[in-house]
């Protein structure tokens, strides 16, 4: 009697170990994907605004300074 009460709690408990060695063995795969996929979305932040301030320095500051230029050569 005492074993067949034990024997249906059996593949509970052992399903609940498996589960929770499960979550052990994939909580750090998970932490290293969290961590290359953050790496990688500051990675692109970093080389869009890298893009932006050279298309300022390189293609928007010569024209405010030639209009600026044409502007003051203009006035006098």
């Amino acid at each position: 009697m005492v074993l067949t009460a034990n024997i249906p709690a059996l593949p509970f408990l052992s399903t609940e170990i498996f589960g929770s060695l499960l979550v052990l063995t994939f909580l750090p795969v998970s932490l290293v994907v969290l961590s290359v996929v953050l790496l990688s979305v500051l990675l692109v932040l970093l080389l869009g605004v890298t893009l932006v301030l050279l298309f300022v320095l390189l293609v928007v500051l010569p024209i405010i300074t030639s209009v600026e230029f044409s502007a003051v050569t203009f006035w006098v």
